[in-house]
């Protein structure tokens, strides 16, 4: 059970112990060939290589490390035991790591196996002794293990040390779904967006701390944060408590909608089928659905056609969603579904922009399970919004006392749209008309539609002009949830990048040799919650408040992905305004170049991460929703990409038109996706990967290749 090595001298050099063999995703594993490697590397002391498991039941290689400390001079060939230790009963792991768990692995990934290469490294002063000298591993699996999210990252754990920090830790990891989080992990690496920081901000509010969307850009840890919302002055927040009435300028999303001449602008919707516990109290669903029409206000909006234009305002009338039931409990199981969908295709279709409802709520009685069916129109809501309101209809729901109180409103979206009003006419918007109508438009003008003619290759020659909802139909594809936590959690790191980099930087990977060029034209989504105004929180708002604006993906086939990943994320983070002024300068203020710029054929929209139960008993339910919209409303893209990450998978759908495109064309397209996404992956993983950008030295104005050459001089 012994390792040792054979040196040149004749002698043998001790290595450790063999005998703790264990099995890993198929591969047999000697425990101490890899604690033999890691005492070759010159800080590392004592090593201990474990497996644990982690949360889900996954089994994963866990290395405890001591540090080499300058006074240890240990001899080439000399007998040690099992490791060379102090007994410290008291494990003291404020240790300072002499290198970063990057660098470590990196080094490890030149000798060892991939398979072989622990997935969490716990530095210790000492490692713990039993009553017989030996190594006690017992007591090692008592110590908190970062979980995999942070496993990956360079910062060391640091727990947090003041009331606030905990705060903090808390919200992080409730809302991240990470158990240990340290005050210096960065909130991108652990694999936050711009979605779920949206949602840091209202569980910070509601828990009483002044945070504002941009602190936490600004800040991205929460020993940064923590410090700023000691010593920042906080800023009034704009955030009518009363019922907000009267009417309300139209956003450039819903000014879009609107102008795209719907054949049933009634029927476009967004809605969610839930399963809820067969002993729900329907009295206490139905109180808790008026609470939140009356607490969040744009759910009592209607819309009038006047004057040959929409306009939108708040209902005067005693707004309310009724809750419908109905009985299937006497239907088999399969006549149970089809009844669901055709009864859901139903209500799809019964909602009404200007008379109401602008919402349904709809209770199935499937005997021993219920579903709850929430409809609404998409012009009221959004996919962040779902997120608000069904928080809230749980918190509500789950309560006992009365009365049942939410959390202080946010601002309205009345107010959010009398600001963007304001905004449109500044003399900052105006200026960023030059980068709208300077983007490399000759090279993506071929793949936009020209005059509403389809422009995009098509494989049927005799396809429509337009494409309609009936003709639609979607393709999913996913990646698995190893590759999805490598993507969400250490992708980043390599070129500090956000997950939409990555995601649109596949993308143009993908299309371009389709479409024959290295550019691809698309229309982004984006949340459009960006923090423009001081005084303006979102991060509780219930409305429709998307970004829609058109980038041209550049990307080469002859350069490296880490190359074509770094330009796009320079490409992005030139978009002023997340993309909203995009909007305002194109349905506002109606500056007429912008119309006449050809409109791109393909959406992409990353809905951020969504976990499929949000509270015990309650959960997605699979059934069919029905139809969202109007079968014969004209769809403005040829091709739609909504790409979210479910229980720890990336999901991505393809939704395309059959009248133009073959089922074999679109699934060549989603596999040459999850290739590059793949291939991104694996190169940001590689031991060689990682470099900066222009814009991570934002007061520093240097090229790419500037850049480069810097960092070559300084061997960073």
């Amino acid at each position: 059970g012994d390792l040792a090595c054979y040196l040149p001298d004749g002698s043998f050099e001790y290595l450790g112990r063999i005998d703790h063999q264990v099995k890993i995703r198929g591969f047999r594993i000697e425990l101490g060939e890899i604690e033999a490697v890691l005492r070759q590397h010159p800080q590392l002391r004592d090593v201990v290589v474990m497996v644990q498991s982690d949360p889900a039941g996954q089994s994963r290689l866990i290395a405890y490390l001591t540090p080499q400390h300058e006074t240890d001079t240990p001899e080439v060939g000399a007998a040690q035991a099992e490791t060379t230790v102090d007994v410290n009963p008291d494990m003291d792991l404020e240790v300072e790591p002499p290198c970063s768990v990057k660098e470590l692995r990196q080094w490890l990934q030149t000798r060892l196996p991939d398979y072989m290469v622990p997935s969490a490294f716990v530095w210790l002063a000492h490692v713990p002794l039993n009553t017989n000298g030996k190594v006690d591993r017992a007591k090692l699996q008592t110590l908190d293990i970062p979980g995999g999210e942070r496993s990956s990252l360079d910062t060391p754990f640091t727990p947090p040390q003041t009331p606030l920090e905990q705060q903090l830790v808390d919200i992080w990891s409730q809302v991240l779904d990470i158990p240990a989080i340290g005050i210096h992990d960065n909130f991108f690496e652990l694999g936050g967006d711009s979605i779920l920081s949206i949602q840091i901000i209202a569980q910070a509010r509601k828990a009483g701390l002044p945070i504002n969307p941009k602190q936490l850009f600004q800040y991205q840890t929460i020993g940064e944060l923590a410090y700023a919302i000691t010593h920042e002055t906080e800023v009034p927040i704009l955030a009518q408590q009363g019922q907000v009435a009267g009417p309300v300028p139209l956003t450039p999303i819903q000014r879009w909608f609107l102008e795209q001449h719907w054949s049933n602008p009634h029927h476009f919707n967004q809605a969610i089928l839930l399963q809820v516990p067969s002993d729900l109290d329907e009295d206490k669903l139905q109180q808790n659905l008026v609470d939140l029409v009356n607490h969040h206000d744009a759910l009592r909006l209607r819309f009038e056609y006047r004057d040959g234009q929409w306009c939108q305002e708040h209902s005067t009338d005693g707004v309310e969603i009724p809750v419908e039931k109905v009985d299937l409990s006497g239907l088999s199981s399969s006549r149970q579904e089809r009844e669901l969908e055709a009864i859901a295709t139903q209500k799809q279709a019964s909602l009404h922009l200007s008379q109401g409802p602008v919402g349904r709520a709809i209770l199935f009685n499937l005997g021993t399970q219920q579903r709850l069916l929430l409809i609404f129109h998409h012009l009221v809501i959004d996919g962040v919004s779902w997120r608000i309101l069904l928080g809230d209809l749980w918190d509500l729901y789950g309560r006992t006392e009365q009365p049942t109180l939410l959390p202080p409103k946010t601002t309205a979206y009345q107010d959010w749209s009398l600001q963007l009003e304001t905004y449109s006419q500044s003399d900052d918007l105006k200026v960023q008309l030059d980068y709208w109508l300077n983007l490399p438009w000759p090279q993506a003008a071929s793949q936009g539609a020209a005059s509403q003619e389809t422009t995009l290759p098509v494989d049927i020659a005799s396809a429509p002009t337009h494409s309609t909802v009936a003709d639609m139909t979607t393709l999913s594809t996913s990646l698995g949830a190893e590759e999805t936590a490598q993507l969400l959690h250490q992708v980043p790191d390599a070129y500090n990048t956000q997950i939409n980099d990555a995601l649109l930087t596949a993308l143009g990977e993908a299309i371009a040799p389709w479409l024959g060029s290295n550019t691809v034209l698309v229309n982004l989504e984006g949340h459009g919650r960006d923090p423009l105004f001081e005084t303006v929180d979102l991060s509780r708002t219930v409305g429709w408040f998307t970004s829609l604006y058109p980038i041209v993906l550049t990307t080469d086939p002859q350069q490296s992905p880490g190359n074509n990943l770094k330009a796009v994320k320079e490409y992005l983070r030139q978009v002023p305004d997340g993309g909203i002024g995009y909007g305002l300068l194109r349905y506002i203020t109606k500056d007429t170049a912008l119309d006449a710029l050809p409109p791109p054929q393909i959406s992409f929209n990353y809905l951020g991460q969504v976990e499929k139960g949000f509270g015990a008993d309650w959960s997605l339910a699979p059934e069919s929703i029905g139809n969202l919209q109007d079968p014969e409303g004209q769809r403005p893209h040829l091709i739609d990409i909504n790409v979210q990450t479910v229980a720890g998978e990336l999901n991505i759908n393809w939704s395309y038109s059959r009248a133009h495109h073959h089922p074999e064309t679109i699934e060549q397209l989603a596999q040459n996706y999850i290739h590059a996404l793949k291939n991104l992956i694996d190169h940001c993983l590689a031991p060689d990967s990682g470099g900066y950008t222009p814009s991570d030295f934002p007061m520093i104005d240097l090229s790419q290749t500037d850049l480069d050459d810097v960092m070559q001089q300084l061997s960073l």
